[in-house]
């Protein structure tokens, strides 16, 4: 991979108005706030606080070349090693309403350095538990990639519970704990692990909580407290559906739509994403 490669990886649409993660957090992060992106990749979070919600943004990334695409965006601009330097010595105390972090590698890094009063941090963080990470650890795969959810990058993997865990031991409590789910056939998991497993094991594995939450967006704020729990409707005893569709005849794994849902309930809504066909 070449380095301009490297540096566009996680390059994102200027509009962040999807339903991926970078998303989620603009949309949490209040009008005129001043924000610490921590990770700022190609800039486009810190483009948008600037000119959607008037905020002011300084930012610190690591690869030279997308932080030269990145710093038209912002009032400040870093390249830092986040695990080889302290952030107190480059950023002031206390100055920032909200501090973004794309790993909760460096959560300890933003308790450091201290919000402003009412301020937030606010993570993203993949689930080790979604689907089809277990489906692949009982087929004997564990592959990290250049992206994903199994990036090369990412050193530790959390799941709900352990991420409470380590907020709390950096003086954090999640106030939110927002859960974006992820289809497996949209996945990068999709071609080999869904004909791998029998499909009463897949179901399984579907049907347990936050299995298809593929990463949690976690708004944290100083001081304890109980962390959020899954979503009203997804504890509890489940059942899976799975829909499948032909293909030049032919049903496989691949080309199905998978969900769960709650015994029980008298009625309930069960999405199946077909994708464009």
């Amino acid at each position: 991979m070449t380095s301009a490669d490297a540096a566009l990886r996680y390059d994102r649409s200027a509009d962040l108005e999807g339903e991926d993660s970078l998303s989620a957090i603009a949309r949490l992060i209040g009008p005129g706030a001043t924000v610490l992106d921590l990770g700022a990749a190609t800039g486009k979070l810190g483009l948008y606080l600037r000119d959607h919600k008037s905020c002011v943004v300084d930012g610190v990334e690591l690869d030279a070349k997308a932080a030269e695409l990145a710093r038209p965006h912002y009032r400040n601009l870093l390249e830092l090693n986040l695990e080889e330097v302290r952030l107190t010595e480059h950023f002031p105390r206390g100055a920032y309403d909200a501090i973004v972090c794309a790993d909760v590698e460096i959560a300890g890094q933003a308790a450091a350095l201290d919000l402003a009063s009412n301020g937030r941090a606010f993570l993203s963080i993949p689930n080790v538990a979604y689907a089809g990470v277990v489906a692949g650890l009982l087929s004997g795969e564990f592959r990290y990639g250049p992206t994903g959810l199994l990036d090369e990058t990412h050193l530790r993997f959390f799941t709900r519970s352990s991420i409470a865990d380590l907020l709390a031991k950096h003086g954090f409590h999640a106030a939110s704990m927002q859960p974006l789910y992820l289809p497996l056939q949209r996945s990068e998991f999709r071609q080999h692990l869904l004909e791998a497993l029998p499909p009463p094991v897949l179901r399984a594995i579907v049907a347990q909580p936050d299995a298809l939450a593929y990463q949690f967006i976690v708004e944290a704020v100083p001081g304890a407290g109980a962390a959020p729990q899954a979503e009203a409707g997804r504890s509890g005893p489940r059942f899976c559906v799975q829909l499948y569709w032909a293909v030049q005849g032919k049903l496989e794994e691949a080309n199905s739509a998978i969900a769960s849902g709650v015994m029980g309930k008298d009625s309930q809504r069960v999405e199946l994403q077909i994708p464009p066909m």
